[in-house]
């Protein structure tokens, strides 16, 4: 397990933990990972700046995959390391699972399949299941989708990993405030985003803003018209993102602006998809508490599986219906066609 000390990384220690696996969590800081997973062996450290540059010794590549079944790569920012482990990893014939990494699947597929080995890519929350709930909303709609909308977000910490993730999508591109429309990008105006249905609160705010992930999986399925939609509840929060963006605040202070929004407030998570046909409607839902610890449960349960060689995107396989009771407690997953979204039950504290 790589970047075993972050939020995803303990999240996924301790996921893989319950299900009786035997852990190795790597980080640069021993004592540190000690500390975040105190029932895995430690491995004596390793930096991961070295392994990007290229300059990291093949003795000490070969000392941590040495006996390893799987590696977990939960260090981040992703953008500059999932490609980076993913190469040397994938080289060695040892399987990979990457919560990032989604955007060097096309390169790393045939060093995977060369190697007789697999992985799984963007193997988190979003994306991931974001993916997999696009696929399974237009699946439940049960013929070709004219429509796929979607709303993904909520009320959540932020990580310096987070940031930098945040700041580096934001810069990638032209997406904000973008739909497709018959097949082609068309720029919304804010305040005609439609609202977040239930059950996103009152509070919460949508806005367009073209994910990649959706966009493919809703071209692959055939819609015309894709609209997705970035929830947000945190109005200091989103200001200090703001700033960042031009340098004005550093990511400290925008971690603290959200510890500001959750102040007095229980965090949660929504993705919520609709595949529309007509007077026909197919959802998916994934709903929970703690983006991070789901996604760290979603790598977890992709390294305990057993796949064919070739690198693959987590949306990219048909596995709705096997997460569905693999995530429990942490993330509910739920489908079905008709009016409205699955209702929220109430759940013990620590599950949602």
């Amino acid at each position: 397990m790589l970047g075993a000390a972050g939020a995803v990384g303990r999240a996924c220690v301790a996921a893989l933990h319950a299900q009786g696996a035997e852990v190795r969590a790597v980080g640069r800081d021993p004592q540190r990972v000690a500390a975040a997973c105190p029932d895995a062996a430690i491995h004596p450290g390793l930096d991961l700046e070295r392994l990007v540059a290229g300059d990291l010794p093949e003795a000490a590549l070969r000392e941590l995959l040495t006996g390893a079944d799987v590696v977990v790569c939960c260090a981040g920012p992703s953008h500059r390391y999932s490609a980076a482990v993913a190469r040397r990893v994938l080289a060695a014939g040892v399987p990979l699972v990457d919560p990032g990494g989604e955007h060097a699947s096309d390169e790393l597929d045939p060093l995977a399949r060369a190697a007789g080995t697999w992985a799984v890519l963007g193997a988190g929350v979003q994306p991931g299941l974001s993916g997999l709930a696009v696929a399974t909303a237009a699946a439940e709609l049960g013929r070709t989708p004219e429509e796929i909308r979607g709303w993904c977000g909520g009320l959540q910490p932020l990580t310096t990993a987070g940031v930098d993730e945040y700041l580096h999508a934001a810069t990638r591109g032209d997406r904000a405030g973008i739909r497709l429309l018959h097949h082609r990008r068309a720029r919304m105006r804010p305040e005609h985003s439609p609202a977040p249905p239930s059950p996103f609160p009152a509070s919460a705010t949508a806005h367009t803003h073209l994910d990649p992930e959706c966009e493919a999986l809703a071209a692959r399925a055939g819609a015309a018209h894709v609209h997705w939609l970035n929830v947000t509840e945190g109005v200091v929060t989103e200001a200090a993102l703001r700033r960042c963006l031009s340098g004005e605040t550093s990511a400290a202070q925008a971690i603290a602006a959200a510890e500001t929004d959750l102040f007095g407030r229980e965090p949660y998570f929504h993705i919520l998809i609709e595949a529309l046909a007509g007077e026909d409607r197919g959802w998916a839902r994934v709903s929970c508490r703690d983006s991070y610890a789901a996604t760290g449960a979603v790598a977890a349960a992709c390294a305990l599986a057993e796949l064919p060689p070739g690198a693959r995107l987590l949306s990219a396989t048909d596995r709705w219906d096997a997460l569905r009771s693999a995530l429990l407690p942490e993330v509910s997953l739920s489908s079905g066609n008709g009016p409205n979204f699955a209702p929220t039950v109430a759940v013990e504290e620590g599950e949602l």
